[in-house]
């Protein structure tokens, strides 16, 4: 190419670079937009999620659910326990464990949300470990479940002690993410 041609299309490098640097500066903001709505969506549906938990350990709400047994505390005393004998929803909490979603959330978040959830989850494995014994044992629990009925009382009077303090917290963190 001659030396005329040449300073005819040096112009074309500028444009070029300022051209680049607009497209590299609309994807980090389009990158940083998405990933804020997504941290605001798992805050808010988790938020749902736990919701309804709470809302499911209300035996006013669901008397149908509530569960009771007379059995032998840790120390051999009669005591009558109570329970949900309903499964609690950890489907969403689930999708972002797999997806590594959870990650979008506050760190201060994490740990806490994580606890709730192995909670939940016991508390389902538990369930439904009782309620098969109790149908295999001519519908009365036997003492082999003792325990499980025991830690299911701990623990929903534990979440329904919890979860509101959570509740806060997640609506605070999508609040907050939506304002920012």
């Amino acid at each position: 190419m001659d030396s005329g041609m040449a300073g005819a299309y040096a112009w074309l490098s500028p444009i070029a670079s300022v051209v680049t640097i607009l497209t590299v500066a609309a994807s980090a903001a389009k990158y940083f937009l998405d990933k804020k709505a997504e941290t605001t969506r798992a805050s808010k549906n988790l938020y749902l999620e736990l919701e309804d938990t709470l809302a499911s350990l209300d035996a006013e709400k669901f008397p149908a659910d509530l569960g009771s047994a007379e059995i032998k505390d840790h120390d051999g005393n009669d005591k009558k326990v109570h329970f949900m004998a309903r499964s609690l929803n950890h489907d969403f909490y689930d999708s972002l464990i797999y997806s590594g979603k959870i990650n979008f959330l506050d760190p201060s978040l994490q740990q806490p949300v994580q606890d709730i959830f192995k909670r939940i989850k016991m508390h389902n494995k538990y369930v439904d470990a009782t309620l098969e014994m109790t149908e295999r044992n001519g519908g009365h629990v036997p003492v082999s479940a003792y325990k499980y009925c025991l830690w299911m009382e701990s623990a929903e009077k534990r979440l329904q002690k919890e979860l509101p303090k959570m509740l806060r917290s997640l609506r605070e963190h999508f609040k907050m993410n939506r304002r920012t």
